[in-house]
């Protein structure tokens, strides 16, 4: 089990409390921020905003998942919809623009639309320049490089970009079928779905506090626990 989440600096904790803000659809002041020093203290503090309501029960997913069918419908997708309906379609065109339509449709937020190859090799023309300056400024140094190299740093920079931006997206993981987007978008939603009138479970909270936690950070899950506190512990002295 992991003792800390290996978090290096204040924007690191920054990023993460905007995730839990944006999923559980509260705020977060700098004081109750600057007083949370592990995961359990995390957890104990969004138990305390997400107030329970025993008069709700329906499941969050089920009220994503209807939601996104109406959305979807008026796509002028002609088959019938069911939870286990494939969403390949949704990726003829322009995946990242179906989303975006999806999202407005249902005011809830859906999962990122994975990269094809052409956002892959986007990815690496714009990280390239970045990677190549210092050894290319060594070598510029000793007369080895041509200076018409440097200059098409930023070319290469520029193309990465704009594929990027042009990369239609596919479907995110485990979003394949109708059902699995619907329990991420409820997932990413699960305060506003609360407050829409889903079922509030307190596993729940920390699955899903566990769930953001794990994406920021790249530690599994299973290996934080209540106690597993956010920043590296300092050195000591001596």
């Amino acid at each position: 089990m992991k003792e800390s989440l290996g978090l290096g600096d204040a924007l690191d904790g920054i990023n993460i409390v905007k995730a839990v803000e944006q999923t559980f659809d509260i705020k977060i002041t700098d004081k109750e921020a600057e007083g949370i020093y592990s995961v359990g203290e995390m957890c104990d503090l969004l138990l305390h905003k997400i107030a329970a309501d025993h008069a709700n029960r329906k499941c969050a997913s089920a009220m994503a998942f209807y939601r996104l069918r109406r959305a979807i419908s008026e796509l002028r997708v002609s088959e019938k919809l069911t939870p286990s309906t494939p969403l390949g379609f949704l990726e003829r065109g322009r995946t990242k623009s179906n989303f975006r339509s999806l999202e407005k449709q249902t005011g809830l937020r859906l999962p990122q639309p994975a990269m094809t190859w052409i956002g892959s090799i986007g990815a690496l023309a714009a990280l390239f320049p970045i990677l190549a300056i210092l050894p290319l400024y060594i070598l510029s140094d000793q007369n080895v490089m041509p200076e018409k190299w440097l200059v098409s740093l930023p070319i290469i920079f520029v193309a990465g970009i704009v594929a990027l931006r042009v990369d239609p997206g596919r479907l995110p993981k485990d979003c394949e079928s109708l059902s699995g987007l619907a329990k991420k978008t409820a997932k990413l939603n699960y305060g506003r779905m609360v407050k829409l009138g889903a079922s509030r479970r307190d596993e729940e909270i920390w699955a899903t506090l566990l769930e953001i936690l794990s994406e920021h950070t790249n530690v599994p899950a299973d290996q934080i626990m209540r106690d597993t506190v956010f920043y590296k512990p300092r050195p000591k002295a001596g």
